[in-house]
């Protein structure tokens, strides 16, 4: 896209992204209307078409794809309350990761988590790590 002369069927309108400790871990990416949803679904999947999820895959107004092997996925979506196609890209986080954050948290904010079954979900996940 930065390059002179580059072209694409598919140039971002607006890109976004989401940095947190000097990574970055999600990205919003707006395209204009030119062309159809199923054609921008078509892009998507000319590279990623195996990670599509299969529930997905006919609907007029939402893609998703999970591309565990590089710990991403994507939520392509079409809004009648938008001018544009959404594509979103996040970071996917290990369990264990998600356990740890939880356990932060709930150091900070204990009333949060007051009548929620706290220990069963963070044994849940680090089990989940360890499968």
């Amino acid at each position: 896209m930065l390059l002179p002369g580059a072209s694409a069927a598919w140039a971002p309108m607006q890109i976004m992204l989401d940095y947190k400790d000097n990574a970055c871990y999600g990205a919003m990416i707006r395209y204009e209307r030119k062309h159809s949803f199923e054609s921008l679904r078509r892009a998507i999947n000319a590279r990623f078409g195996k990670h599509e999820n299969a529930t997905f895959a006919k609907n007029p107004a939402m893609g998703i794809w999970r591309v565990e092997d590089a710990r991403f996925t994507i939520q392509l979506s079409d809004s009648d309350d938008e001018d544009c196609y959404t594509a979103l890209y996040v970071t996917l986080v290990a369990p264990g990761g998600m356990a740890d954050k939880l356990e932060q948290l709930r150091e900070r904010k204990p009333d949060m988590f007051r009548d929620f079954p706290i220990e069963q979900v963070l044994k849940e996940l680090r089990d989940m790590d360890s499968e």
